[in-house]
This record gives structure tokens, C-alpha cells and sequence, in this order.
């Protein structure tokens, strides 16, 4: 998947017939795809929303990108919070909460919403 897609902004909403000409995907779509191929494949997993801390140098350049494309950017909370989507991916001996944007753990969580409730992470 991570051959294909880079991360960045898309049109929002986006179709599943509009993915294989999209070059860059957000981080929901990643993680919809994502979880997709990893049920497909026979591993439980949930869809999870998070809080993450960002450094300025990165928000900064993440609110330009957005502004360029032309799409909203109101995921990134604060110079300092971005709002998040990933995977909780149920394996033993213990969940691992899997970021498709990057392909790894997720290592910088402040906040978790799993279905209506939200959880701190620190």
C-alpha cells in the first residue's frame, strides 16, 4: 500500500473508485484501506481517533501543504496538537496501536477515542 500512496491531503469525501488515481491519501483513508487489508488478512482490528503532539516546524508545514492543495486543515488542532487516525490491532500477546500513515507503533498519543469515549494517553 505504502508503494502506491504518499500522505497528504485528498478531496474530501473520497470514493473507493477515486483511490487508485488519488496520489495522496489522509491519514483516514490510509487507515480505512488499512484496516481493510489487515481484516482481509484475518487480524481483528479497530478504528481509533487520536490526539497526537506535533512540534510548530510540523504543523507549520502541514498547514501549507493543506492550504496549497485547497482543502481544509482544521485537523490540526494547535501549533502544538494534530487530531489523528489509526488502528488498534488485536494480536498477542498484547493490542499494538498501529499508525498506517507511517507504517509503525503509534509513539506519541495524547489522547485515544475508541467508539464515544475518549482516553488519556500520557
Amino acid at each position: 500500500m505504502f508503494r502506491y500512496f504518499a500522505w497528504g491531503p485528498n478531496p474530501w469525501p473520497l470514493a473507493w473508485c477515486d483511490i487508485p488515481t488519488t496520489r495522496t491519501l489522509d491519514c483516514g483513508v490510509l487507515a480505512c484501506l488499512a484496516a481493510e487489508l489487515l481484516t482481509e488478512r484475518g487480524l481483528r482490528v479497530d478504528r481509533v481517533q487520536l490526539v497526537e503532539r506535533a512540534a510548530p516546524e510540523e504543523t507549520t508545514l502541514w498547514r501549507a501543504r493543506w492550504r496549497t492543495a485547497g482543502y481544509p486543515h482544521d485537523w490540526i488542532l494547535s501549533d502544538h496538537e494534530v487530531y489523528h487516525e489509526a488502528l488498534l490491532v488485536h494480536v498477542t500477546p498484547a493490542p499494538v496501536l498501529f499508525d498506517p500513515t507511517e507504517a509503525s507503533p503509534v509513539t506519541r498519543p495524547l489522547w485515544m477515542r475508541r467508539g464515544e469515549r475518549w482516553e488519556t494517553c500520557l
